[in-house]
């Protein structure tokens, strides 16, 4: 019986192909919306753990409580050494130092985000090349004087991408030193011009250009600056992580003489993956049941077009329960169609869906927004897919019921 109730169905669906296609539109566009944004979201998600967790899983921060520290309490590039020195746990440690300061070339003259790194800076945050090389060893201990500048910097300063070998002029509260440059890197500026179009000529309301220099090769435009609050500790393995970061703060302790008050404070970095992790999946599920709620407006549908075919179809619901079919094979008949309608509905959605979410992606990578790789599980299809069929029974029950009511003389006798 249920095998002739299918063959009914698809053979009613065909015979109003275009009533069916606008009555799956709802249930189409409904699954397409949240297959697109659960499968972004997961690719969005992915992108963003893959880059904390290359450091994650054994990295802590250490950080100085503002609010209790003294002047002598923060760090300095003294501390990190003592810290590579004395604390075994401790495979690297950096801290970056960050100041707006301005570069200028024979062309040019624009405001820049300058960062002062150490050797250890790109275990904890890569720095992507384009063009050139990072700094040496050499370049450390000798403290020379060179840098790596952004794309959007070189484009803005030199009028080229590839800028490697020039020399700009770099100024900080009166202090000017000459580098070499010697890398351009990919940045959130060029990503960001690449987007937006050039900058204006007015520096004053384009974006600031990043640039890395050594720390000790620019020491003197940060004089009296050299203070750090917070630290980045990898520990020699996931396991030590919490030992590492006790450790860090109970020999800065002992170098400051600040025990007494708690001035130091850790926080494991796979904490804050979590967090992340929780905010990401809060957001997607919040998008995606309102998304969900065309869903609803599109069973609406199915139920009004299948009112609209128990009316149109009375007469021969009489023929059948004249000729002994039962209230439950009438209402077998009408709920297989709605499922029927819904689930095809369903898999279009999918489809429309997953296409949605690559041509998003796409957009996002062409037009340089950020790169992301649309994510969706057999889980999430299998949910759509049900949550769909679902719709179908849930509003296709009242008019089966309405059908399967019907007094057969009453019907035989409908015009």
């Amino acid at each position: 019986m249920l095998w002739e109730s299918i063959k009914m169905a698809v053979s009613s669906l065909i015979a109003n192909k275009m009533r069916a296609l606008l009555t799956m539109l709802g249930i189409i566009v409904g699954i397409a919306s949240v297959i697109a944004i659960v499968s972004l979201g997961e690719g969005g998600k992915n992108e963003v753990m893959g880059q904390f967790e290359q450091i994650g899983a054994s990295t802590v921060i250490v950080q100085v409580r503002s609010t209790r520290a003294q002047r002598n309490d923060y760090l300095t590039q003294n501390d990190l050494q003592a810290i590579r020195d004395r604390v075994d746990s401790v495979k690297y440690i950096t801290a970056s130092q960050q100041a707006v300061s301005r570069a200028s070339t024979d062309m040019a003259r624009r405001s820049i985000f300058f960062f002062f790194i150490d050797r250890d800076y790109i275990r904890f945050s890569p720095i992507d090349l384009v063009h050139g090389r990072f700094f040496t060893e050499i370049e450390y201990l000798d403290a020379l004087p060179v840098a790596i500048l952004d794309l959007a910097g070189a484009r803005a300063l030199f009028g080229r991408e590839n800028a490697v070998g020039e020399q700009m002029a770099i100024e900080h509260e009166g202090n000017i030193i000459r580098v070499q440059i010697i890398g351009i890197s990919d940045s959130v500026t060029s990503q960001f011009a690449g987007f937006a179009g050039n900058f204006s000529e007015d520096d004053s309301r384009g974006m600031p250009f990043f640039v890395y220099a050594p720390i000790q090769s620019v020491s003197q435009l940060i004089d009296g600056e050299n203070r750090l609050s917070a630290v980045y500790v990898m520990a020699e393995s996931p396991e030590l992580v919490d030992e590492a970061g006790n450790a860090v703060v109970r020999l800065l302790e002992l170098r400051k003489n600040n025990e007494h008050r708690a001035v130091y404070r850790t926080q494991n970095l796979a904490s804050i993956l979590d967090q992340i992790n929780t905010v990401i999946n809060i957001l997607t599920l919040f998008i995606s049941a309102v998304a969900a709620i065309s869903l609803i407006v599109g069973g609406i549908g199915v139920m009004n077009i299948m009112l609209v075919s128990v009316t149109e179809r009375t007469r021969e619901i009489g023929v059948r329960k004249a000729l002994g079919a039962t209230t439950w094979d009438i209402m077998l008949q009408f709920i297989t169609e709605s499922v029927i309608l819904t689930l095809i509905g369903g898999i279009l959605g999918i489809l429309f869906g997953l296409g949605l979410a690559n041509g998003i992606a796409f957009a996002a990578d062409r037009f340089q927004i950020g790169q992301i790789t649309p994510m969706l599980s057999v889980q999430a299809i299998i949910i759509a897919v049900s949550f769909s069929s679902a719709v179908g029974l849930f509003f296709g029950i009242y008019p089966a019921r309405k059908a399967a009511r019907l007094d057969p003389i009453d019907a035989l006798r409908y015009e």
